[in-house]
């Protein structure tokens, strides 16, 4: 179990397709690679639990997987500046 900081964003990673992949939520984390954040299954998260937090600077507490973060735990950082893409 992992705590990190960052900023969550909705799109595609990489060189997805947007015509092929629906669009996710991806966490950006400075020092590290984007992750798309999924449910503790790998599933992908339903959009009304963390719609609300897109563009926002967040705490996410879950485990690495690959190129996915497993979301156990979120909470909003409002008081601090979005990092740079």
């Amino acid at each position: 179990m992992i705590t990190l900081r960052g900023s969550l964003r909705y799109g595609w990673l990489g060189k997805a397709d947007p015509n092929r992949e629906p669009a996710s939520f991806v966490l950006f984390v400075p020092g590290k690679r984007a992750m798309k954040i999924v449910a503790q299954d790998g599933k992908p998260m339903l959009a009304e639990h963390l719609i609300s937090s897109v563009n926002l600077h967040v705490e996410v507490r879950g485990t690495e997987a690959g190129n996915t973060f497993r979301l156990l735990a979120m909470r909003k950082l409002d008081d601090l500046p979005l990092p740079p893409l």
